[in-house]
């Protein structure tokens, strides 16, 4: 298209790259006598976004090289490199999901979200068969952990100042008499530690009634106790 401005012939055409402007032909790269019908920028735009689509499948390749499919479509497909504290694979890329179970269902699924969570249904976390996986919010992912028993409880949790044993004392002090304030003194507790404990909202998983604990906190309720001196 020739468009004549102040007097001078000026040579345009229309890009057929995604801006779709009518640009001055200068603005076209030419291979001998033929003009691209991209302008510079959508050249430029398309060749960046081929080289990462190869650098992208080239990386995805990579990736389901380090997960072990052996065991055949319905099996775990374990990551075979390096896994966190907790079993989860990691991976390190840019741009990528930091775990290799996410980054499975990000290759398979899609665009993964932060705040969504990706859930394992075999609860086995180097598993990467997206077969296995299933996304949710952080509150099924919690549920889901709690359903499953997975949870930091007792002496697995790290912040826990008491052990199991230190549980069943206290029941078993409790049963024979002694205060909540005298329990939470000896164990170098505050006393709302000790409350949760006995209504069961704490260490729940610790058997509250025993044959032998109820005998022995029974005599030594029944038991007559020292006359204090005088």
């Amino acid at each position: 298209m020739a468009i004549k401005r102040l007097g001078v012939t000026v040579f345009e055409k229309v890009c057929r790259g995604p801006c779709g402007r009518l640009l001055p032909l200068s603005s076209f790269h030419r291979h001998g006598a033929k003009w691209e019908g991209r302008c510079g920028p959508c050249r430029n735009s398309a060749i960046k976004a081929n080289r990462d689509a190869r650098r992208h499948g080239l990386m995805e390749r990579n990736f389901w090289a380090k997960v072990d499919k052996s065991s055949g479509p319905d099996a775990c497909w374990p990551w075979t490199g390096a896994v966190n504290g907790d079993g989860y694979g990691m991976v390190r890329r840019r741009g990528w999901p930091g775990s290799a179970h996410r980054a499975a269902s990000w290759l398979t699924a899609g665009d993964l979200p932060n705040d969504v969570c990706v859930l394992h249904r075999c609860d086995n976390p180097p598993c990467c068969n997206p077969a296995h996986l299933f996304r949710g919010t952080n509150v099924a992912n919690t549920a889901d952990r709690n359903q499953k028993g997975r949870q930091a409880k007792g002496e697995r949790n790290a912040n826990s100042k008491l052990t199991e044993a230190d549980v069943l004392a206290i029941l078993d002090e409790h049963g024979m008499g002694m205060s909540v304030a005298s329990i939470a003194a000896r164990h170098d507790v505050v006393p709302g530690t000790i409350y949760f404990i006995l209504s069961g909202s704490n260490w729940r998983h610790v058997p509250r009634k025993s044959p032998e604990r109820s005998d022995a906190a029974q005599s030594a309720r029944s038991s007559p106790r020292a006359p204090s001196p005088t």
